[in-house]
């Protein structure tokens, strides 16, 4: 065959591109996101090209999750959402709470609260569960004056933390700030010192004790 358009050789573009598999487009996008300078756009691009791919259960999945979690961590909540709703009918049961508190996070950040606590009140806390997860949502509760359910949250997250103590220190700064903002003196101060027990130099915690311990202070934390 010869062409008029390359004086002789066959173009390429007739040559088909070979398609690539959902887990070869999942792999992808986690190659870009371990590079230095993160594409996000283009991560964003291969997850959704992995999904319109035709995953398997398991691969279809993780990239519902990526995708959503991904979403989250550039503000971009409304946009998660979908992919999480799908990710909770993906899930197996060990990750099937994750997803929930994941989507319930991602309400929560848009102020839908309502909505985020009915997803909450169906979540079962006796299994494995992500306390980073956790925490961030009891940490958007508080700052939405949301604090006895904050305060639920941020005790689980400490009770869901077993695999990585250098962060529990920051968990009881939530924790007592939480409290100080109830006025539970008492309580916020224990956080405080068994936080500081762990980490004596961490001057969030220190900074904390001095305006709770300071008689003027009106405990706007």
């Amino acid at each position: 065959m010869t062409s008029r358009v390359t004086g002789g050789y066959i173009p390429l573009s007739l040559f088909p591109i070979p398609e690539l598999t959902a887990q070869e487009y999942y792999e992808r996008g986690n190659t870009l996101l371990r590079q230095e300078n993160i594409d996000f756009e283009a991560v964003i691009r291969e997850f959704k090209q992995g999904i319109n791919a035709g995953p398997d259960r398991q691969t279809d999945f993780f990239l519902h999750h990526k995708l959503g979690l991904l979403l989250c961590d550039l503000n971009r909540y409304q946009e998660s959402e979908s992919y999480l709703e799908k990710a909770i009918l993906l899930a197996t049961p060990d990750e099937y709470t994750n997803m929930q508190v994941l989507l319930a996070f991602a309400l929560a950040k848009q102020h839908h609260l309502a909505a985020s606590k009915a997803i909450l009140s169906k979540v079962v806390f006796d299994g494995p569960i992500n306390h980073y997860f956790l925490t961030n949502l009891g940490i958007t509760f508080m700052e939405q004056h949301q604090l006895e359910d904050a305060e639920k949250l941020l005790k689980q997250a400490l009770v869901a933390n077993n695999w990585c103590p250098a962060y529990r220190p920051q968990q009881h700064y939530f924790l007592a700030k939480c409290y100080g903002k109830q006025k539970k003196i008492p309580e916020a101060l224990k956080e405080i010192d068994i936080g500081l027990a762990i980490a004596p130099e961490q001057k969030n915690l220190l900074d904390l004790k001095k305006q709770i311990e300071n008689p003027e202070s009106c405990i706007i934390l």
